[in-house]
């Protein structure tokens, strides 16, 4: 099988599961290229996607963002928003894995890796998807560390592949999406964004209210009506 098929049958994959922005990056481009062959062998390409929120979930962290503290539906709905979280990244899973296995059935060796850890589960990587993802082109590091993409901010959830597979011509340049006007730093309650750029930000302080993805201006899934407050 030629390198184009094996090509257009990914993208076909990933069509078919509503997969619409996706690239295949080599490993000799990314900065965190030994953190990956340590843990993953001798492999080639790193194979990045996202999904964007739907507007119902989407909704939902906007609700559950603007609870107030200790108020009877905080605890119900951030229950809710967890389960819902983790249907979401079972699907973003259960893509990398067709891929993953589609690309060992053409005799290359393929491993989906792991999608972010939700809360109180313990962080499974030690690199970044979203530096891997900005090197792909898919979009750009913004100033509340999250992927900024053209169309939906950081309203996306990542998932990707690796694999001894090397793909040509996906290339699509490097971008930055991010308008750093730092709405989000003046939002977040916790003092976890600073605009302070040479400052670390501390995720020490991230409380995942999501107020910092939901005031973003990027994208067409901006849901800022001026109602957002970090009280």
């Amino acid at each position: 099988m030629k390198y184009n098929d094996i090509d257009k049958n990914i993208t076909e994959i990933f069509r078919k599961n509503n997969i619409r922005h996706f690239a295949m990056v080599s490993l000799d481009s990314l900065p965190v290229k030994m953190e990956i062959k340590g843990i993953f062998g001798d492999v080639k390409s790193v194979c990045v996607f996202y999904l964007p929120h739907s507007r119902g979930f989407l909704n939902l962290k906007k609700r559950k963002a603007s609870l107030v503290k200790g108020s009877d539906n905080n605890e119900y709905i951030d229950s809710i928003y967890l389960r819902l979280l983790k249907i979401i990244y079972a699907e973003i899973e259960r893509i990398s894995l067709e891929v993953s296995t589609y690309l060992e059935s053409c005799g290359y060796e393929s491993l989906p890796i792991p999608v972010r850890c939700i809360p109180g589960e313990e962080d499974m990587l030690p690199f970044s998807l979203i530096r891997i993802a900005q090197h792909a082109g898919l979009g750009g590091e913004g100033e509340n560390r999250c992927l900024i993409t053209p169309d939906y901010g950081p309203r996306v959830i990542m998932g990707a592949i690796v694999t001894s597979f090397i793909s040509e011509g996906w290339d699509k340049g490097q971008i930055d999406p991010c308008k750093h006007c730092f709405k989000c730093a003046d939002i977040c309650p916790t003092g976890a964004l600073t605009k302070a750029r040479d400052k670390i930000y501390s995720w020490e302080r991230c409380n995942m209210c999501s107020l910092c993805e939901i005031i973003c201006p990027v994208g067409q899934t901006n849901q800022d009506n001026g109602e957002l407050n970090a009280s």
